[in-house]
């Protein structure tokens, strides 16, 4: 199963520059670090934001399924993220 979620609120874009958006990627957007699932079933995920590599980003389900689970079990929701929760 393939599943994707948005990582960022509809009016918070992580690309707001959409000229050089093309087939591959926006700008120096997409580069893909890691995804690891916590020990409470939470995935987590890191990446990069620009050209160098050097605005890192991390992000997670604030609410969903664990991913490790016998039975279908629900995540602790946590509170949306954003520039209020820095």
């Amino acid at each position: 199963m393939l599943t994707t979620v948005a990582v960022n609120l509809p009016d918070d874009p992580l690309e707001n520059d959409k000229q050089d958006c093309g087939y591959d990627r926006c700008g120096g957007f997409g580069d893909f670090i890691d995804i690891v699932v916590g020990p409470d079933g939470r995935p987590w995920l890191g990446l990069a934001h620009n050209p160098a590599g050097e605005i890192g980003i991390f992000g997670t389900f604030a609410a969903g399924p664990s991913l490790r689970s016998d039975t279908v079990a629900a995540l602790t929701p946590l509170p949306l993220g954003g520039p209020g929760t820095l």
